[in-house]
């Protein structure tokens, strides 16, 4: 009964007109995260910081496990590759407590975690144990997390993968590096929860103090990859984990390749590409798909990798979707004066790349990191066209004498000072 009435809800709230979804994009939009990032890096105390990155670090645990097993309204396990659709409707403690208000204190950040993370905590206290709590370490697996965890909360729960995926998109600082991230049920991962040492330090949380005394954290070295994986779906192939690995999908293939039948591809060896065929890897890059109202509705813009170092961003290239390839990227026309906009500059473009170079008479100072023009010192010394003629000097040693003072000028001075 509660899945139809949710479901019900749901239906309605999409219905709303555009203004909610423009008020939503308002609240949660470039001033919030400008305002986090900037009160992050300047404003908040580090024993906040530890606390912070702690309880998202939790709260990234336990979304990778709600994404991947509970059932949506529409009865589709998990929402791993795409959030669920209809929209859900935004939880209002976290719209309250999370969104662009007019709350622009310190600590506005260290509240939203610390909300959120006090909801789940009260919920998977097999995960968090709190005072006084007996709990032992929790094996990760489907039919233990199901056992406590329903879909009671789910609007809740999917409004914060909403906000959390928005902030990952947009590169928040305090979710580059997070901890536990070595913690699931994929193969490989640590598949026992240290519920124990949690339940320990709540019962004396004055043990932190200690040296050599911290929680099990363990952080990856990739840039945002856990928060990506916890918090957001992946359109591409659906991963739950590996998410910077080569990723094969119909839209990346190249023409020749798509024109092809499945059933001539699986006859060639055990390959799905030809060996002489370029492979592209599906990707969802952060800065194409960092605006909340398009995520939440699912308008990912995916995208295919031109090189073959996955961890680099392409350069120079990019894959064209109407010509099924990779072609070079007319960067002075798309950057326009956003790179080369110092004064006598100009972009030139080259295959794979641009360059700005200085205007012609003009010069780059690398002290002053400015293009200056050109200037020719005077000189006192006259040459050959302006020296008195010499009734001793044959004509031939004459003209000797000024092709050679020529040449001298011209390789010199790159100029006829003649």
């Amino acid at each position: 009964m509660f899945k139809i009435i949710l479901f019900i809800t749901i239906l309605i709230a999409v219905a709303l007109p555009d203004l909610t979804d423009k008020k939503w994009n308002a609240i949660f939009g470039e001033d919030l995260i400008s305002n986090f990032e900037v009160k992050w890096k300047n404003s908040t105390p580090a024993k906040n910081k530890t606390e912070i990155l702690s309880k998202a670090g939790k709260i990234a645990f336990y979304m990778r496990l709600y994404r991947a097993w509970i059932f949506t309204p529409a009865g589709k396990k998990g929402f791993v590759d795409r959030f669920p659709a209809p929209k859900v409707i935004l939880h209002p403690e976290i719209v309250e407590t999370c969104g662009d208000n007019g709350d622009n204190s310190d600590n506005k950040l260290y509240k939203c975690i610390d909300a959120i993370y006090s909801s789940i905590q009260k919920r998977a206290e097999f995960l968090f144990p709190s005072h006084n709590q007996s709990m032992g370490d929790f094996n990760i697996t489907e039919e233990n997390f199901r056992r406590y965890i329903s879909d009671s909360m789910f609007a809740y729960d999917v409004t914060v993968s909403y906000l959390m995926c928005f902030f990952t998109k947009n590169e928040l600082s305090f979710l580059s590096n997070l901890p536990f991230c070595s913690y699931g049920f994929e193969k490989g991962q640590k598949s026992v929860w240290p519920s124990s040492i949690f339940r320990d330090i709540a019962n004396n949380p004055l043990v932190l103090n200690l040296p050599n005394v911290h929680e099990p954290i363990d952080i990856l070295e990739e840039d945002f990859i856990c928060a990506d994986e916890s918090f957001c779906p992946d359109p591409c192939c659906g991963r739950t984990t590996n998410r910077a690995t080569f990723c094969s999908h119909e839209i990346c293939k190249e023409q020749d390749i798509r024109r092809k039948t499945l059933s001539k591809l699986q006859s060639t060896n055990s390959s799905f590409f030809p060996k002489n065929q370029e492979q592209h890897s599906c990707r969802v890059d952060n800065n194409r798909n960092n605006d909340f109202l398009g995520l939440t509705l699912n308008k990912w813009n995916v995208s295919c990798t031109c090189t073959k170092n996955l961890s680099k961003t392409d350069i120079g290239y990019i894959f064209r979707f109407d010509t099924l390839q990779c072609v070079d990227i007319q960067e002075c026309d798309i950057l326009n004066d956003d790179k080369c906009k110092g004064e006598n500059q100009e972009c030139i473009n080259y295959v794979g790349g641009y360059k700005c170079v200085c205007l012609q008479g003009f010069y780059w100072n690398s002290n002053s990191g400015k293009c200056v023009p050109f200037v020719l010192k005077k000189s006192n010394w006259f040459g050959a066209a302006h020296a008195p003629a010499l009734s001793s000097t044959s004509g031939k040693e004459i003209g000797i004498c000024f092709y050679l003072l020529y040449f001298y000028c011209l390789i010199k001075y790159d100029i006829c000072c003649l």
